[in-house]
């Protein structure tokens, strides 16, 4: 019997494939615009763990990254790197730079990532090697912009999780590929003055708390009322040195220990 011969879809019937019914879609947007599945935009894989039995899959010059690394930035390392024989013998998968990566599983579920390095990873992170009239920034920022609405789609209890099913059914906003840039460039020069803004409120509070250390050292080595000793031809003298038990009682509440592990290592300032 004579194999059927397989239909080649057309551009427009690929296209229609891809787009997403108009009642599906999260939100309006503009009219030059479609909306459409992220399994569109990229090829699609994940990781895997080189068995830890093996020393020898470990400890080479390959990066292997796990989703704890995922930081909403760039990748330029890994804590660990697995050697040619552990990619070989494992569902590890070597990836490009560029490749986007999403956390699947657990407390990193939705962290997002970009390689700047040629990478592997563990089965936890999916991974889209995003095609070339897209652009990976573009998917890069939307993911991070749907973090909230991919956890509410995992799957499970204490450890929620996403599968690669799901993130590929996820919809996307998808522009022409010059207002993707304009977006992008649009996204990166705010967030950059956000980062500057940041740093500028983190060095003002830093000063905040000199300042107060500042003002409380003058109080009690006497400069803060110097003005209104002099007025009242009071000087020093008037001070005495002594220990706290001498000014009050001091007796704190025995603390409940019962929840501590026992090789818990803590600090601890005697009462004396």
């Amino acid at each position: 019997m004579a194999k059927k011969k397989q239909i080649e879809l057309t551009i427009e019937e690929k296209l229609q494939n891809a787009l997403v019914p108009k009642e599906e879609q999260p939100y309006k947007i503009p009219s030059n615009w479609c909306w459409i599945r992220l399994e569109n935009i990229a090829e699609w894989g994940s990781g895997g763990t080189p068995s830890r039995k093996r020393k020898e899959y470990y400890n080479g010059n390959i990066p292997w990254i796990k989703t704890g690394e995922l930081n909403n930035g760039y990748i330029f390392n890994s804590e660990e790197k697995i050697t040619e024989l552990g990619l070989k013998n494992s569902s590890a998968k070597l990836y490009p730079i560029n490749t986007v990566i999403i956390a699947m599983y657990g407390a990193t579920i939705g962290k997002v990532g970009i390689l700047s390095i040629e990478a592997t990873t563990n089965q936890a992170c999916a991974c889209a090697i995003v095609y070339k009239n897209i652009l990976f920034k573009y998917v890069f920022h939307y993911l991070i912009y749907q973090k909230e609405a991919f956890i509410n789609k995992s799957k499970g209890g204490a450890q929620p999780n996403l599968s690669q099913e799901i993130i590929k059914k996820h919809e996307i906003p998808l522009p022409p590929i010059k207002e993707q840039q304009r977006i992008v460039n649009r996204i990166e020069s705010l967030f950059a003055k956000l980062d500057r803004a940041k740093e500028l409120i983190e060095n003002t509070l830093a000063q905040f708390e000199q300042n107060k250390m500042a003002i409380l050292h003058k109080a009690f080595i006497g400069e803060l009322t110097a003005k209104w000793r002099k007025e009242n031809n009071i000087d020093l003298s008037s001070w005495e040195n002594g220990i706290l038990m001498d000014f009050c009682k001091i007796n704190p509440k025995k603390i409940n220990t019962k929840e501590f592990d026992d090789d818990m290592i803590v600090s601890l300032m005697p009462i004396a």
